[in-house]
């Protein structure tokens, strides 16, 4: 989608269990493959498999991995993924600032509505906070 971000939303509500889903808050801001998207990932599942797709597994990745997987044990809570996640997205270099995710969604649902005329400059701005 050209001429503004997306935001992609693994969903949230507070923490908790809902639908086989472990949700945690707040959610991590991660950048991903292309430079325009931000991930916002607000769950374990989705934590662990943007994990999966990381190239450098340093002490950071492996310890957010142990923390999915002793979830899965009973071990571990989704606020100790979430922890932990963020500090391996830190170590990997994609962690991003959530000072502008709410700006970021409602640029992404403007553009969506294919209002972009308000969109391009702020969009550019929130960029460089990111």
């Amino acid at each position: 989608m050209a001429g503004g971000p997306t935001v992609l939303n693994s969903g949230g509500n507070g923490g908790g269990t809902l639908m086989g889903i472990h949700w945690f808050h707040p959610p991590v801001y991660i950048g991903t493959d292309r430079p325009w998207l931000t991930y916002v990932c607000s769950n374990v599942e989705g934590a662990a498999a943007e994990l999966m797709k990381w190239t450098k597994r340093g002490p950071k990745w492996m310890e957010a991995v142990e923390a999915c997987m002793g979830l899965i044990k009973g071990e571990r809570t989704p606020d100790d993924v979430r922890r932990a996640f963020e500090a391996a997205a830190e170590e990997e270099g994609l962690l991003r600032s959530s000072k502008n995710g709410p700006a970021l969604a409602e640029a992404a649902r403007q553009h969506l509505r294919g209002d972009h005329s308000r969109i391009r400059h702020r969009s550019l701005l929130s960029f460089s906070d990111v």
